[in-house]
């Protein structure tokens, strides 16, 4: 059956009112700047209003707010987005502003319920190939199937029509067309699939984790609910190992990410040190006063929060790609100190960092700026270049791909032949190589959650 989780995610609340504040006293935030807007249009007057308060913000939040250019070289009149890049550390690749009206479900992901890789052709533009279908997603509705080659025809705010077709060599054949139409999110947008295996001997849990969504819905937590009620069963069935997929999963919420350690340890490390968050100067000597201490202390959470469901296990397999980042990282490096953790699959984003959300309903953008760093228990982070798999196998140079679940998906079937110790399971499989260069970030794939998410005050 589809889950059906319409809440409003707190830090994502994407209905703002705003108006036009027009008193350059109420907005003006740092006195000691002087601009005059007496003759300037409404619409750098707005500007100069948003861009002030946006320095006032990266000043307060951002990590490496010591980095900020001097504020004499501005200019206020500049578009928000222009203003707000400007900004930004040269080694920053994930802070970003957005429009609030449209920052709204804007992924493939997030509408359909489709995520893609993307390769060049050779006669130019891009093709589009498969890499999951959510279930009862739009996607899926219309008959797409993990693998298939597409390219898009048109896409607006009420859907998109997509070309299906096959590669024969470098060149894309177009077959048929799809029309994929948005009818409401009847789906689940964390989970794709849950399964055990029965092989060799060995119970093996398999989990297929896209996205690390939390928040509440009628005084529920209907995440957390799940990812209880999935490990409980694990734990039921007597599941000796565990595959964590996270191949496409570009992170999401601290607090779930927290939440699935602790279903993943044994009870000796339930209350235990997970990590650690640094900020900026000003946040440091705040938590120094406030706390004792310049940095925030994480801990796993204990049975009062997961119940008795965690599976207790010493070592888990966590398959990952280029699009890994972030809590999928974060889960990896946070139970390494702890438990073996073996990773296979492709070299992961490298994403050390995590963000809150600076908003205030007067304005018409808001920011994601990076506000912390990440670390676990023994004070170590994830590499900036990524997190290396110990077994490696790249799916997207491969023709054949299959479900995902089904033991002939090559990266599942490595890490289960790995899990088993043999080899025959793919022995007899061709999954042939594709000649066709792949886009490495793609512009459809940011979603609505993803990153290191902490909500401000927390």
């Amino acid at each position: 059956m589809c889950a059906s989780y319409k809440y409003f995610l707190i830090l994502f609340a994407f209905c703002f009112l705003y108006g036009c504040y027009r008193n350059a006293e109420d907005l003006f935030i740092d006195d000691d700047i002087s601009i005059v807007v007496n003759d300037t249009t409404e619409y750098d007057r707005q500007n100069i209003y948003q861009n002030r308060w946006t320095y006032a913000q990266m000043q307060e939040h951002y990590l490496w707010e010591e980095h900020l250019p001097d504020s004499t070289t501005f200019d206020y009149m500049n578009s928000p987005r222009t203003f707000f890049n400007k900004l930004l550390y040269k080694g920053d690749r994930f802070s970003w502003i957005e429009f609030n009206e449209d920052y709204k479900e804007s992924s493939l992901y997030d509408r359909f319920g489709l995520e893609i890789v993307e390769y060049l052709l050779p006669t130019g533009g891009k093709v589009c190939r498969t890499a999951l279908v959510l279930p009862c997603s739009p996607a899926e509705n219309a008959g797409v199937r993990r693998g298939d080659w597409f390219v898009i025809s048109n896409i607006n705010a009420g859907g998109m029509v997509i070309e299906t077709g096959k590669i024969d060599g470098v060149a894309f054949l177009p077959e048929k067309k799809l029309t994929l139409s948005e009818n409401g999110r009847e789906y689940t947008n964390a989970i794709a699939l849950d399964t055990l295996y029965q092989l060799q001997g060995k119970k093996i849990g398999y989990l297929v984790y896209n996205s690390f969504e939390d928040g509440m819905e009628g005084f529920t937590y209907p995440y957390r609910t799940e990812l209880r009620n999935i490990f409980g069963d694990f734990k039921d069935q007597g599941v000796t190992d565990l595959i964590i997929d996270l191949r496409y999963n570009p992170g999401g919420y601290v607090s779930i990410c927290e939440i699935m350690c602790s279903l993943v340890l044994p009870d000796e490390y339930h209350g235990k040190i997970s990590g650690y968050h640094s900020f900026n100067r000003k946040q440091a000597a705040k938590r120094l006063k406030e706390t004792g201490n310049e940095e925030d202390i994480l801990y796993f959470p204990t049975k009062n929060v997961i119940g008795d469901n965690n599976v207790g296990l010493r070592k888990i397999y966590c398959i990952i790609t280029r699009r890994s980042a972030s809590a999928s990282e974060s889960l990896i490096n946070s139970l390494s100190p702890y438990i073996e953790v073996i990773t296979v699959g492709s070299t992961s984003t490298g994403k050390n960092v995590g963000s809150y959300q600076c908003k205030d309903n007067r304005y018409e953008w808001q920011l994601q700026p990076i506000t912390f760093y990440y670390y676990n228990g023994e004070h170590k982070t994830v590499p900036e270049t990524g997190i290396v798999p110990d077994i490696p196998v790249n799916e997207n140079d491969i023709v054949e791909w299959y479900d995902l679940g089904d033991t002939r998906e090559k990266l599942l079937n490595v890490t289960l032949e790995h899990i088993t110790g043999g080899t025959q399971m793919r022995s007899s499989i061709d999954y042939g190589k594709i000649r066709l260069t792949q886009v490495i970030d793609g512009g459809l794939q940011r979603r609505k959650v993803e990153g290191l998410v902490r909500l401000k005050n927390e």
